[in-house]
């Protein structure tokens, strides 16, 4: 008998149902996806062919085995406009040039000479915050990374422009919300519309921000190891230095991907320790037994283990991806289909951890789970909060020291609760981060020691 050449999904002709689905909830049109068709499913978004696959063999597949297939892909043209040319929207061979310029300045031996500034940054925010205050907790994380994220990665602290710019990755990521629309070429070209307006002046305050940065490293003179350093003594084959334009399109890569990751990861686990506060109270005893109200350091990253539990479990629920899109660019051969070039994949990281077949209790945060046992029965490629491949977060053991060191920190010195009759939800755009504002009640406490 032969094989059918589509995976099983809703089939109209106009998929108006569809797209309304997707604009409404996401979240809620895969998981109908996956719970009606299974775990290889396709449908239609306007003229364009999407598959859509969660079981973690096939996800592998994508991302791994069969890579060389599939390639990055943006949804508007827009977007790779702000983004630029850099390691974060690049394919292929460059994209393999572009992460070993980079890495250099991310790989393991290298982070604990950022974990001084990621500390004192968060004491510095521990310190600004008052007994009793209600705070937007996702603002208060967007300036906490992105005060960790320039002081590290490019030397300098930009201030009080933190809320402007935290605004304005906000304003490039709502853009890939419109590419949900088959009305996104709308947007491409229609440059008077208010949307694209407000789009437009956030392109130019990263721009400034980000050639303000380059600047004043240039005008210093110092030699550094960072991001900015690596890059800006980066040589081609013929000797060339980088323009200024190449060196601004791999900083605000750099910029963006490590910013918006860390900082939904942070809200999440404030809001997770708010709704659990039995986990929060085994993580206070356990930064009070290990820190005795001391600052944390690099070393203590590996003494913290019910913290790195709470983060594992965290990353669990919330991937920094809910799902990775990739461009089909051939005819190739997943599972039973033969899936055709142009089309566009998505495989959905959030769908597959949070699946009943691997997970128990798979929507409840329980970071008891991740014992060493539990780790060697898990199926290998189900737990893919950073992605997988030759495109895997670059800046996944940065944001693992960040994420530790911050929360010891500022957990250790507040309780922050969210507002009663306040719900908070996911708004899964490019990074599933929480809907803002995230109103939480500060209570400081004290260490047990």
């Amino acid at each position: 008998m032969a094989q059918p050449s589509l995976p099983p999904g809703p089939r109209s002709l106009l998929p108006l149902r569809e797209i309304r689905a997707i604009r409404r909830d996401v979240l809620g049109f895969l998981d109908s996806l996956k719970r009606n068709y299974g775990d290889f499913s396709c449908f239609r978004m306007g003229p364009k062919l999407v598959y859509f696959v969660s079981h973690p063999d096939l996800i592998h597949d994508v991302l791994v085995t069969h890579h060389r297939s599939f390639g990055k892909t943006w949804m508007l043209q827009t977007v790779s406009e702000a983004l630029g040319n850099g390691m974060i929207n690049s394919r292929g061979e460059a994209n393999r040039r572009k992460r070993e310029l980079v890495m250099p300045a991310l790989v393991k031996p290298r982070i604990p000479e950022y974990a001084e500034t990621m500390v004192r940054v968060a004491e510095r925010t521990a310190r600004t915050w008052q007994d009793g205050a209600t705070v937007d907790m996702a603002q208060e994380m967007v300036r906490l990374t992105m005060a960790i994220g320039t002081e590290t990665l490019f030397g300098a602290d930009i201030g009080e422009q933190a809320d402007e710019v935290g605004s304005a990755i906000t304003e490039i990521f709502d853009v890939y919300a419109r590419a949900r629309s088959p009305f996104g070429e709308i947007f491409e070209r229609v440059r008077f519309l208010p949307a694209r307006r407000r789009f437009d002046r956030a392109k130019e305050l990263l721009d400034t921000t980000i050639y303000d940065l380059i600047d004043r490293r240039r005008r210093s003179g110092e030699e550094r190891d960072d991001v900015l350093g690596v890059l800006l003594a980066a040589r081609d084959e013929e000797g060339r230095a980088m323009t200024d334009r190449q060196l601004r399109d791999e900083a605000i890569a750099m910029f963006l991907a490590g910013h918006e990751t860390t900082t939904n990861l942070l809200a999440w686990l404030w809001c997770l320790l708010s709704q659990h506060p039995e986990a929060e109270a085994e993580l206070h005893d356990e930064l009070d037994s290990v820190l005795g109200g001391r600052l944390p350091e690099m070393a203590d990253v590996e003494r913290l283990p019910f913290l790195r539990k709470v983060i594992y479990e965290a990353l669990r629920l919330y991937p920094l991806s809910y799902v990775i899109p990739r461009e089909v660019l051939d005819a190739c051969q997943l599972g039973p289909f033969t899936l055709r070039p142009g089309s566009l994949i998505l495989a959905g990281i959030y769908s597959m951890h949070r699946d009943p077949r691997y997970w128990d209790e798979p929507d409840r945060f329980v970071p008891y789970r991740w014992t060493p046992e539990m780790k060697k029965q898990l199926h290998r490629h189900v737990y893919r909060p950073f992605g997988a491949g030759p495109h895997t977060c670059p800046g996944e053991h940065f944001a693992w020291v960040e994420s530790t060191l911050a929360m010891a920190v500022l957990i250790q010195r507040w309780k922050a609760r969210v507002v009663p009759g306040h719900t908070v939800t996911g708004n899964p755009i490019v990074f599933l981060r929480p809907r803002a504002p995230v109103p939480m009640t500060l209570t400081r406490r004290q260490s047990a020691r």
